[in-house]
């Protein structure tokens, strides 16, 4: 039987005033395909890279996610989403708090990626999450803010350096501030934040009133991985709580870098694509994964009038990596 404490310092008060919007163990669903079990569907890749296993014994039954060998983005989530408990969720509970386990599988230390737990708004834009760095074996956190005055785009940022090893367990966890827009990420090697001012030579702002709709387990690739990475996740809540417990042990995170952001979502006809980085490439992938369109890219606008209204995934190729976002077509 599992259970296993995901985070330190949150006050008695707080877990009895939290409300959970999701969760799942996996504990009681069957081996095999995950298809639609739990309510769950899944993007991109085939069923059988979706799958409940058995790790070991203290973890019961957990979901593991085999990643592309090449580039591409699978994602699995819960359908009936956050949207509606967060709405009613019990008054005063105005942080959003979700805990997890990631297991970094045989392949830690190789290839190009991550394996990711991540909140969107209903555009699917990216709120918050944290992050297990394949290469680096390093959790890293992840934010949508404002920096040094400019428009909103998506950041990675640097938790300390514990690193870890194949074949191991992590407990992680972050919350998102509804008043504030501050974000925390907590894993044993500390708790660490970001909030609106100034932190060294950044000035950050953060979005606050952002109502969460999805939560997204995400195993990613990018240009130059050849390793199809095996990893897993478990114990997965999602809880609106009444504090982001941070005390005075948290550190301010370090600003790593900026993830590449597109704008306006949804759209019916033109999307514009925010990077630091030098733009190579794009594809556009249905819900399904695959190939929707042969996309056309002026400078950083993708046309996209040509398709159907429904979701659908756009990877973006940089002179440094590939990443994907989902994008609705209205």
């Amino acid at each position: 039987m599992k259970k296993i404490l995901l985070s330190a310092g949150v006050s008695l008060m707080t877990q009895i005033n939290a409300q959970v919007l999701e969760s799942n163990n996996f504990d009681a669903l069957t081996v095999g395909n995950l298809g639609t079990q739990g309510g769950f569907a899944t993007s991109g890749g085939v069923a059988t890279d979706y799958q409940i296993v058995s790790i070991d014994g203290a973890h019961g039954n957990s979901l593991q996610i085999t990643g592309a060998a090449a580039t591409g983005t699978k994602y699995a989530f819960i359908t009936s989403g956050l949207a509606t408990p967060w709405t009613n969720r019990t008054a005063g509970n105005n942080v959003l708090k979700v805990q997890t386990e990631f297991y970094t599988g045989a392949q830690a230390g190789t290839g190009v990626g991550a394996l990711r737990s991540l909140c969107y708004d209903a555009a699917f834009t990216p709120i918050a999450g944290i992050v297990y760095d394949y290469p680096t074996k390093t959790i890293k956190g992840y934010a949508r803010l404002s920096l040094n005055g400019g428009a909103a785009a998506n950041y990675v940022f640097t938790l300390g350096t514990q690193t870890y090893e194949a074949n191991t367990w992590i407990p992680v966890s972050y919350t998102y501030d509804f008043a504030t827009g501050t974000i925390s990420w907590t894993y044993p090697g500390g708790t660490y934040y970001v909030k609106s001012g100034v932190s060294g030579t950044n000035t950050f702002a953060m979005l606050p009133n952002v109502n969460p709709d999805e939560h997204d387990f995400i195993s990613g690739v990018a240009t130059g991985n050849t390793i199809a990475h095996v990893s897993a996740v478990d114990s997965y809540s999602a809880s609106a709580v009444s504090t982001d417990g941070l005390n005075l042990s948290a550190q301010s995170a370090t600003l790593s870098k900026a993830e590449v952001s597109i704008y306006p979502n949804p759209t019916a006809d033109f999307l514009t694509i925010k990077s630091s980085d030098k733009l190579k490439s794009v594809k556009i992938f249905d819900a399904t994964g695959k190939k929707a369109a042969d996309a056309k890219m002026n400078n950083n606008i993708v046309d996209v009038r040509n398709l159907t209204k429904g979701v659908y995934v756009l990877a973006i190729e940089t002179d440094k990596d590939v990443q994907t976002l989902k994008f609705i077509k209205k």
